[in-house]
This record gives structure tokens, C-alpha cells and sequence, in this order.
């Protein structure tokens, strides 16, 4: 896989990785929770060294970028939450962060570049993972934010694989499936209205990239014909391959 580490303190030995949490819950509980168990399965039991600073992300903000919305305040208001964030991770140590949300690294990646921390970039791990996968027509599915910043499209061809994005119909289906999923909906019921989307998309899509962490939890249900690539799956192993890398080593 595509090592994603980006930012001043890319060459540093790895040691603390710091989660910015709460954007969403569910989302960064999974990724600790995952990290920590891949972490386990390849270093015989041990625990990596992780800490978490949950964001006070405020609900509107959260409706605003799943929308694609965000007004000059809002954003003001995002760059305050995701600095604040940073200054209490970087205090605590962290030698790298990581965020269990797409959408939002268009925020943070110009903040992580002034620091002496580097950044573990989901977006270019999802990237490394369809290319490696040889998969070269991709459907992005992810909040209008996401696909209206070109987080994916403006790289994709370095990656050598080409992103696209629903129409006008298929992104309204795509918002509803995300904004239930916030609100706790049953997952069976935005499954069941993305397996009707699913069945209109264009036959040259050879994978499908859930571009948004929300959506990860339907990864176990039966929606698309073609492969699935998980956004937040491809964030652990890059997390993983940071923490272990001392690990791995001393081991041996």
C-alpha cells in the first residue's frame, strides 16, 4: 500500500499517533478500534500509542458540509475547531495525526503543513488503494462538500485512476443515505435505497469508493455489483503501518 504519510515530520521514527475525533463519532471509534486490533494481530498483542481529542463539532456544521454549504463563518469556525484540536494532540505529542473524515481534510491539510507534525491522508490511502487494486473508473460516493472540493478528482491521475461522481439524482440519494445514518437510522433503510441507485450506474464502473466514513457501515450489506473500496479501511492500515513500523522492527 501507498505510504500517505504527508507534512514536515514525515521522516520522523513513529511513535504517538493523534485521532481527531467526534467528526463523526461513530466514525473515529471505529478507526481506534480497528487500528488497535490490526495493531494486535501484527504485533503479537501489544497496544499502539494513540491519542484522541474529540472535536465539539456543533450539528449544524455537520449538516452544512454534508450539504456542501459552508458559508465564509462556518469555515472560519471549522479552521478554529480543527487548530484547537491539533494544539491539544500536538501537546500531548503526537508525532502524527489522522482525522476519520473526507471531507474535512481539505481544512486540515493546509493547517498540518505549518506544523511540525505530519498528517496521515485518508484520501490519498483510498487513492493508493484503488490504484494497487487496479482499479482505474471509479464512482465516488461522499457528501456534496467532498465531491464539489475535487479531495479526490484534482489527484486521481497521479494515482492513475479516474473519479466519478453521481449525477444530480444519484447525490440526492447519496446525502439522504448519509444524513440517515447520522441520525442512528437503521442501516437496512439507506441500503435498500442505494441498491435502487446502484442498479442505474453506467457499466464502465469498476469500483466503488465510499468516500464518506458514514457510509462504512453498509460496507457488509449487498449493494454493488462491482468492488468496494472503504475510505476509512484504507486509514487504518496507512495507521497501522505508521504505529507498527518501530514495532515490527524490535520484534524481529
Amino acid at each position: 500500500m501507498t505510504n500517505s504519510l504527508s507534512g514536515a515530520a514525515a521522516q520522523q521514527i513513529p511513535g504517538r499517533f493523534g485521532l481527531i475525533g467526534g467528526v463523526g463519532p461513530d466514525a473515529s471509534s471505529d478507526l481506534y478500534l480497528r487500528v488497535v486490533a490490526a495493531y494486535q494481530s501484527r504485533l503479537r498483542g501489544a497496544y499502539p500509542d494513540v491519542v484522541m481529542h474529540s472535536v465539539p463539532l456543533p450539528a449544524r456544521l455537520e449538516e452544512a458540509f454534508v450539504r456542501g454549504h459552508f458559508d465564509t463563518a462556518e469555515e472560519s469556525e471549522v479552521d478554529r475547531l480543527l487548530t484547537q484540536s491539533l494544539d491539544v494532540l500536538e501537546a500531548s505529542g503526537a508525532t502524527c495525526v489522522g482525522m476519520a473524515c473526507n471531507t474535512l481534510h481539505t481544512y486540515l491539510r493546509p493547517l498540518v503543513r505549518e506544523r511540525d507534525i505530519a498528517l496521515l491522508d485518508m484520501v490519498e490511502a483510498a487513492l493508493g488503494r484503488l490504484r494497487d487494486a487496479g482499479h482505474r473508473r471509479v464512482l465516488l460516493l461522499a457528501t456534496a462538500a467532498t465531491v464539489r472540493s475535487g479531495l479526490y478528482s484534482d489527484c486521481a491521475a497521479d494515482f492513475g485512476v479516474e473519479i466519478v461522481a453521481p449525477d444530480e439524482a444519484g447525490q440526492k440519494v447519496v446525502q439522504a443515505a448519509i444524513m440517515d445514518l447520522l441520525r442512528f437510522v437503521d442501516p437496512a433503510e439507506p441500503a435498500a435505497a442505494m441498491r435502487e441507485f446502484a442498479a442505474t450506474l453506467p457499466s464502465d464502473i469498476d469500483a466503488v469508493l465510499y468516500g464518506c466514513t458514514d457510509l462504512t457501515v453498509l460496507r457488509n450489506h449487498d449493494i454493488f455489483s462491482v468492488p468496494v473500496v472503504d475510505s476509512l479501511s484504507c486509514l487504518t492500515d496507512a495507521c497501522v503501518d505508521f504505529l507498527s513500523r518501530d514495532g515490527v522492527t524490535a520484534a524481529s
